[in-house]
């Protein structure tokens, strides 16, 4: 399987990877492209985000949800800050809502590490 990194589905995977694979291991699985840092995205994100534009109605998060993750995106990608502005509404929603606690306990684990962040 190939990711073409031009499609909302593409767009949403890898901000939700983002806090829990590194930088270059991400890279590699859309072949070397950072969909985070593409000009050419960028539309996509301000979809996704619902900042402009209707959200895509491919298999993508919710907008508060991919504005929860690119909160935290945004603290491994210290190059995005100021690029997107949106409020997470409501304000106490938090990425860790988005996981269930049945997961492989080592995913769990950087999940919670991760999220832990936002508190």
């Amino acid at each position: 399987m190939s990711w073409c990194g031009e499609c909302p589905k593409c767009a949403f995977v890898f901000l939700a990877l983002t806090p829990f694979i590194a930088r270059e291991e991400l890279e590699t699985i859309w072949s070397g492209k950072n969909l985070l840092v593409s000009p050419e995205m960028e539309p996509m994100y301000r979809s996704l985000l619902g900042i402009e534009g209707d959200k895509p109605l491919d298999c993508v998060g919710e907008v508060k949800e991919c504005r929860a993750a690119m909160r935290l995106a945004e603290r491994y990608y210290p190059e995005l800050a100021g690029t997107y502005t949106f409020e997470i509404v409501p304000a106490d929603y938090t990425y860790d809502k988005l996981g269930s606690h049945e997961m492989p306990q080592d995913i769990y684990e950087k999940f919670v590490a991760a999220t832990a962040e936002l508190h």
